[in-house]
């Protein structure tokens, strides 16, 4: 800080030559003047005694311009700051001028000051004194430092953030470098000045705002000293409120399943001097009440000599992040226990094909010798083992197993046949309305499965409604140009996709249910009301159809299904399938082939009633031997597909090798890859979905050999 040259001090100080009463009033002005700046000014001898000060230098040391005078400057300043002033007033009695900041003890305690030296002179050049200027610079100087202070902790703090942080100009040139980038650059702290890098406490502010991630320091208390934009908003706290106050008051982080307390990562920090991580399903609770999910770490703040200066958190809010990953585990476990519902559906439609075909033989066979009371136990037999059928079959439509056959769909007489359905089933206090774009909705899909998903999730919206309400629900197009979000869980690819909303004012589903909806068995209705299976179903069977399914709801307040499924430009058939004509089945021999003996004996049975020769075999290398064997003889083979030694694609590819002209059936409870086992890809005459009655078996009989 310059306060001018010396000679223009002097030249104010010594009065000029003019008249004595001139001089002395001149003085006098130039004193009143002196008393009423705020500035330090006084004049001393060559023995540093005072021999005048003006009104704000005395003031300033809590003394009077009378006492001071014949005052040493050490009996002023005391020894300590007589011992820090003196070689700066050794330097001005040589006769030169002398300008430095010091620290001094004034009355209000030690301040800084700016302090100049002018030497005073006599006619001949000998040095008889010098006067002191001096300004009291503490507020300033104090305010200087402190901000260096903040850019120092700035700067140490975003070195401690684990990733590369980086600023630049206009010009593209480097404000600022962490040490992670320096690092990255091979940089040594020699070269930043050649890079441009020009840190400010401001500048260094603005990075830390700039960061993506949350960020707040604290000092070796464990009190917050700064935050960023980020976690200002994540935590409902402004970096003004939050300063000085301990980090559990304003990052406030529990365990999401239980809700217990965090262990205070600061403190952890602190006594470890390691890095720490957040474990997973941790949820910081904001100021406000509102959730995150966040992922964080806490680093120690460290000076270059190892000295702790706090602790660094950085986190950030993975709640899209969590919720992705959740469907993502929920449609792996709805996967997982798919598999496990096919195969118990498999070997339950195997048991019920070996019932029902046993119970319709024996009625057959023997219903007239019945008394009424067996007929009636025969028939209900044949009616219970018909419901179990039913339900196997949702479970294999969960399981994504059933055996569709797809083709091009007008979703829109789908949809329009179902709402004809449900509003003559469900309460007449129910409503249906229907929204459509006025688009044509076609899809690659199997028309009777999309029926009975939509007609599930319509009657289970009715069974939310028992005092009457509304469904909605709304048909039209949409594109997806990307697949995340709440169908990130599904295997969509971009493009066009047939939407169909599905809406109820019913009940509404309780947050702990939601990721069970679609699970198998699983109901909150009371005891005859609904199996658990229709959801699981709808599930299963859009999934089968390339789609994707998502749910929202609000207890109190409804419930909405929201579908996609991918669009086709396929025009959907219009004519119908021409009728088949009767053949009779007489000298016609069957090839059967399953590994259930108990359902192999029931089916042979059930062929030969219906007058066919049934040659058996149990298993797919069986099988190949006994069509080789006799092949001349066989007109139609019906084959399981899950068959042991060789399953039945290669004892279909085997037949077809043999005889192209081969009569096929496939008899499965499901088909473990439905593009392997299709109709169309095995080029077989027909499906015999199990359990299945003899009727059924007599109609696929005749359209293969029609």
């Amino acid at each position: 800080m310059s306060w001018g040259s010396s000679r223009s001090m002097t030249e104010i100080i010594t009065p000029s030559p003019m008249s004595s009463g001139a001089t002395e009033q001149g003085h006098a002005d130039l004193i009143a003047f002196l008393n009423d700046v705020p500035v330090l000014a006084a004049r001393l001898d060559a023995e540093c005694r005072y021999q005048q000060a003006n009104r704000t230098y005395v003031e300033m040391f809590g003394l009077t311009q009378q006492s001071i005078i014949g005052l040493h400057v050490a009996d002023v300043l005391t020894p300590t700051g007589w011992n820090t002033v003196k070689p700066y007033i050794e330097i001005a009695l040589t006769g030169k001028p002398v300008s430095y900041e010091a620290v001094l003890p004034f009355r209000q305690g030690m301040r800084f000051a700016q302090v100049n030296y002018t030497p005073r002179l006599d006619n001949s050049g000998t040095v008889i004194g010098f006067f002191v200027v001096a300004l009291d610079v503490h507020e300033v100087v104090v305010a200087q430092r402190a901000a260096a202070q903040r850019a120092r902790d700035l700067d140490l703090l975003l070195d401690h953030l684990p990733a590369m942080v980086a600023s630049f100009d206009r010009q593209k040139r480097y404000l600022s470098l962490n040490r992670l980038y320096r690092q990255a650059l091979n940089l040594r702290e020699d070269h930043q000045d050649a890079l441009a890098i020009r840190q400010s406490e401001e500048q260094l502010r603005t990075t830390l705002n700039s960061i993506g991630d949350a960020v707040i320091s604290t000092d070796t208390l464990g009190q917050v000293v700064r935050m960023n934009y980020v976690a200002e908003r994540l935590t409902g706290w402004r970096q003004s409120e939050a300063a000085g106050r301990h980090i559990t008051e304003v990052l406030k982080i529990v365990h999401d399943p239980d809700r217990s307390p965090v262990i205070n990562p600061v403190d952890t920090v602190m006594r470890t001097r390691r890095v720490v991580g957040l474990a997973n399903h941790t949820v910081l609770i904001s100021r406000g009440g509102e959730e995150y999910q966040i992922a964080d770490s806490a680093a120690p703040i460290l000076s270059e000599t190892g000295d702790l200066h706090g602790v660094v958190m950085v986190f950030r809010d993975v709640t899209h992040e969590y919720e992705l990953q959740s469907q993502l585990r929920q449609n792996e476990r709805l996967q997982s226990i798919g598999q496990l519902a096919g195969g118990i559906a498999h070997d339950f439609s195997n048991m019920l094909g070996g019932i029902l075909g046993a119970a319709q033989l024996i009625s057959l066979r023997c219903g007239n010798k019945l008394d009424p009371q067996s007929r009636d136990f025969l028939q209900t037999i044949q009616a219970t083992a018909l419901r179990a059928a039913d339900l196997t079959g949702k479970l294999t439509a969960f399981a994504r197993k059933a055996n569709y056959t797809f083709a091009a769909t007008n979703l829109n007489a789908v949809v329009e046949d179902t709402i004809k359905i449900l509003r003559h089933t469900i309460d007449r206090k129910i409503s249906i309305s229907l929204q459509s774009d006025g688009a044509a909705h076609v899809v690659n899909g199997n028309s009777a499965a999309l029926h009975s998903a939509l007609l599930n999730i319509g009657i289970n919206a009715s069974h939310a409604m028992p005092q009457g309400g509304e469904i909605d629900i709304t048909l039209s197009r949409r594109l997806l140009t990307e697949v995340g979000g709440e169908w990130a869980a599904f295997k969509l690819k971009p493009g066009w996709f047939v939407e169909i909303d599905i809406a109820d004012t019913g009940f509404g589903i309780a947050p702990e249910h939601m990721s069970k909806v679609f699970e198998p068995f699983f109901t909150t209705k009371a005891p005859g009301v609904g199996t658990g299976l229709g959801l699981a179903a709808v599930y299963g069977t859009i999934l089968d159809h390339q789609g994707a399914i998502h749910v929202q709801s609000e207890v109190g307040r409804g419930s909405t299904f929201r579908l996609l499924l991918p669009e086709t430009a396929d025009l959907p058939q219009t004519t119908a399938p021409a009728p088949h004509a009767s053949v009779q089945p007489s000298r016609r021999t069957v090839l059967l082939i399953d590994d259930e003996q108990m359902l192999l004996d029931v089916l042979r049975c059930m062929l030969q009633t219906l007058g066919y020769e049934v040659i058996t075999a149990n298993d797919g290398q069986a099988a190949i031997d006994t069509f080789d064997n006799h092949q001349s003889a066989i007109d139609l083979v019906i084959t399981d597909m899950n068959l042991p030694v060789k399953n039945g694609a290669e004892v279909i590819a085997h037949i077809r090798a043999m005889s192209p002209d081969c009569r096929i059936l496939v008899s499965t409870g499901y088909s473990e890859s439905d593009a392997l086992y299709s109709v169309d890809r095995l080029g077989v005459s027909g499906v015999l979905r199990k359990p299945y009655t003899i009727e059924a078996l007599e109609e696929a009989l005749l359209k293969a050999f029609s």
